[in-house]
């Protein structure tokens, strides 16, 4: 389910750069990086 969510512009281009470095379109690239900030934020506790 596609949800949408709103981000300064210099935020998304940046989100563009990472994700051409990454090979990644930038949902996938999102998505990626909460995972990782879930997890890692888990494993703390």
């Amino acid at each position: 389910m596609a949800k949408t969510i709103k981000i300064s512009d210099v935020h998304y281009q940046m989100l563009i750069d990472v994700g051409k470095c990454w090979r990644m379109k930038p949902d996938e690239l999102v998505g990626e990086l909460i995972k990782e900030a879930y997890s890692s934020k888990r494993k703390k506790k």
